[in-house]
């Protein structure tokens, strides 16, 4: 899907090291490099809300185009607000017109 589309995933996690071996073991057969924001660089350069009654940090999708701008950026409420696939590859079709 993803791939079709010259794009690559870069997952960026800012939890603590063993959260984050955790979410590795979990994903190897994803593939995809996950990312460790130790110092929590990423996410305060987002501005991406931590909220503790629903779990934690919110997630975050950002869309970047090969030049280096931002074309969508979407910032969840909860942890499972997150937008399907489907609308991330349209974004990126949109990409290519």
């Amino acid at each position: 899907m993803f791939d079709e589309r010259d794009s690559i995933i870069f997952p960026i996690l800012s939890d603590n090291e063993k959260g984050a071996k955790k979410l590795e073991s979990t994903c190897d057969e994803c593939q995809i490099p996950i990312f460790f924001d130790k110092k929590k660089k990423v996410v305060k350069e987002l501005n991406q809300e931590v909220i503790i009654t629903k779990l934690g940090r919110m997630p975050a999708i950002i869309i970047v185009d090969k030049k280096g701008i931002i074309r969508y950026a979407y910032f969840g409420e909860s942890m499972s607000d997150i937008p399907e696939n489907q609308v991330l590859l349209d974004v990126l079709d949109e990409l290519d017109d």
